[in-house]
């Protein structure tokens, strides 16, 4: 059982490795960070492709997690706490967690280095809610050991993000996070089926992902109003597809109501935070991460593409997937792994 330490109080993540592509030349290593729910066995269709696109993908699974280190006591208190500070030392705490993990397995497997051409070094998906540390690994990545980023910044690629909204526009888009009318054990029951739907939205709304003028941009009723909470009749919801043996393997639901719920709702000023400094604080990326670019993925009914750069910011790029749902990696693997190719 693969664990990787992180701390010096004896915590460990687990992660399973495809490991490098047959040949011996340069390669790029994928991390990839599950979300809410869901654990790292969610990428096993995945690993075929990861030899025909010359990646050595590496599935994590983050704390609380089967085999990793559940969070103690006093971390959920931190979790649970309605306190700002609170909830910011917790999510420092993942933060630290990761960076360790990633200098650790560059330096325990010998990957190649990041290469002036592109080839080698890593790069890093956080998938869904998973990207509530990866968000925050740029955002503080000044609290991060100098030793260790030094290390990070001769591998890192650009990261596959995606960027939360303002609480005033989660409150008005209907969840099953937010829905209070069910009860914690009823938002466990309906979850998979509705995280794993297709839905078709407004073109208003989907063209949102990739405006090129901010001039363009819907005002917050518009793009709420687009916003469709009733699934597709066709494609099924992916989830409803998979064997009940397998589906039980990569999931941990038992973990969602005491921690993953809690972290959904985490006061939204510190991502946005995390997001203002990670993104578009000039000197704070040049002292930290300065080659690292920023990759989202929308999945919607329309590819599209489009760039959001202001000269001495991390530049951003937009994808929307077309025809793909929340579950990709699931339905379509193969383009998936193409995909993350393409970018890493």
């Amino acid at each position: 059982m693969p664990t990787a330490p992180v701390d010096e109080a004896g915590t460990v993540l687990y992660y399973e490795d495809s490991g490098p592509p047959s040949g011996g030349g340069a390669y790029t290593t994928l991390i990839i960070i599950h979300g809410a729910y869901f654990n790292l066995r969610a990428f096993y269709p995945l690993l075929p492709y990861a030899e025909c696109n010359n990646l050595r993908i590496v599935l994590l699974n983050q704390r609380d997690y089967r085999n990793s280190t559940p969070l103690s006591d006093s971390d959920l208190a931190l979790l649970h706490s309605q306190d700002k500070k609170a909830q910011e030392s917790f999510v420092l705490g993942r933060v630290l967690e990761l960076a360790a993990f990633l200098k650790w397995f560059v330096e325990e497997e010998a990957i190649p280095q990041l290469s002036e051409n592109g080839s080698g070094g890593l790069s890093i998906v956080m998938w869904s809610s998973g990207n509530f540390v990866g968000v925050a690994f740029l955002g503080v990545a000044d609290m991060i050991p100098p030793s260790s980023r030094e290390v990070l910044n001769r591998y890192i690629h650009p990261p596959d993000l995606i960027s939360g909204c303002p609480a005033l526009v989660e409150e008005e888009c209907w969840t099953i996070a937010n829905d209070t009318s069910l009860s914690p054990a009823q938002k466990l029951e309906v979850f998979p089926r509705w995280n794993s739907s297709y839905f078709t939205h407004a073109a208003e709304t989907t063209s949102t992902y990739t405006i090129d003028d901010l001039k363009d941009i819907p005002s917050r009723e518009e793009f709420v109003r687009g916003l469709n909470s009733t699934a597709d009749n066709e494609p099924t919801p992916t989830l409803t597809r998979i064997p009940f043996e397998v589906l039980e393997e990569m999931t941990d639901s038992e973990i969602f109501s005491s921690s993953q719920m809690h972290i959904l709702s985490i006061h939204p000023d510190i991502y946005l935070e995390c997001m203002q400094t990670g993104l578009f604080d000039t000197e704070f990326a040049k002292r930290t991460f300065p080659r690292v670019k920023v990759e989202i993925r929308k999945m919607g009914l329309e590819r599209r593409e489009s760039k959001i750069w202001i000269p001495g910011t991390r530049q951003v790029s937009i994808r929307v997937a077309k025809g793909w749902n929340h579950h990709a990696h699931c339905d379509f693997p193969l383009d998936v792994a193409r995909l993350f190719s393409d970018i890493a």
